[in-house]
């Protein structure tokens, strides 16, 4: 059983580091949507203080 735990012990940190990869993406890609989103608004709204 000790095998079998180090085993899924593994599969599991295979699994977290691939979440890490995608949360790093999602945000990188939430990052550039929130920065064309303040260009969008300061496009419409002008030289208007945008919140």
């Amino acid at each position: 059983t000790q095998k079998k735990n180090e085993q899924r012990e593994m599969q599991y940190q295979k699994v977290i580091e691939k979440n890490q990869e995608v949360i790093t993406k999602q945000a990188e890609a939430f990052g550039d949507l929130s920065k064309d989103v303040s260009e969008i608004k300061q496009k419409i709204l002008g030289n208007e203080e945008i919140t």
